[in-house]
């Protein structure tokens, strides 16, 4: 089966619980899944990537799942995990809920949140997808021969 592969790269600012204070957050990854016309359904795309949280983690890899629903569900939802610089381990979790009456706004900007091991979330704000990367964006979109985790490996080369 003929998957697709992307890159992508969201920026943004958390604010951890008691702080008053946001944090610089990125992250960059590479996601493989199943073709373009699955994607019009429900897909689940395995990630990898790194991730960047001021103070918490620092280019940290992180691996995981982006679930993509347009049409049906009409959400994106992000669930990266990975190991802060304090060695505890993380996930990132972003939605981006769809509505057609605001498509820019919906497809680039997200709620995101960090939790903990035990679920309890550390950190929230807002992330989004800079105008400024949407040619690397779309110029990133390609074929690969299958899906899964084996398959993030060939999309990067």
């Amino acid at each position: 089966m003929i998957g697709v592969a992307f890159t992508e790269r969201m920026d943004g600012r958390l604010v951890v619980v008691g702080e008053r204070f946001d944090r610089c957050t990125r992250f960059e990854l590479t996601a493989v899944g199943p073709s373009a016309k699955a994607m019009l359904g429900v897909a689940v795309l395995d990630v990898e990537g790194v991730v960047h949280v001021d103070g918490i983690a620092d280019a940290a890899p992180a691996r995981g799942t982006l679930l993509v629903s347009p049409f049906t569900q009409r959400r994106v939802v992000y669930s990266l995990s990975f190991t802060g610089t304090d060695g505890s381990p993380y996930r990132l979790d972003g939605r981006k809920t769809l509505d057609y009456t605001h498509p820019l706004r919906s497809w680039t900007t997200m709620q995101a949140s960090l939790v903990d091991a035990g679920g309890t979330r550390v950190a929230a704000g807002v992330m989004w997808f800079r105008g400024r990367d949407l040619g690397a964006f779309v110029s990133g979109f390609r074929a690969t021969r299958e899906t899964g985790p084996s398959r993030i490996e060939e999309a990067t080369a």
